[in-house]
């Protein structure tokens, strides 16, 4: 990876929540190609669902909603790397 590359999602590692029976959870935990800097955390911060550690994220979701909260994930991860002024350039978004 090139230096100052945003990071990006390596893998995703998605486990069942056992005590979940009645509404079906899965835990899953994302590993990025590189930690988040300071101002990538405070950026991340703007997504309460997503808890950073390093280059570890987790996230817990409906088992039919993971692939929707990967791809939130990654649009979050991408913006919190963006300036303020590129991300009005380009009108990123997160994914809803």
């Amino acid at each position: 990876m090139k230096r100052g590359e945003p990071p990006r999602i390596a893998a995703v590692r998605i486990q069942p929540l056992w005590s979940s029976r009645r509404n079906p959870r899965v835990h899953c935990l994302a590993t990025l190609t590189r930690p988040l800097s300071e101002t990538e955390l405070v950026e991340m911060e703007r997504f309460p669902e997503f808890s950073v550690s390093g280059d570890q994220v987790s996230f817990s979701c409906r088992p039919e909603e993971t692939e929707v909260s990967e791809q939130r994930l990654a649009v979050a991860v991408a913006g919190s790397a963006q300036s303020p002024a590129d991300k009005r350039r380009h009108g990123l978004r997160a994914i809803r």
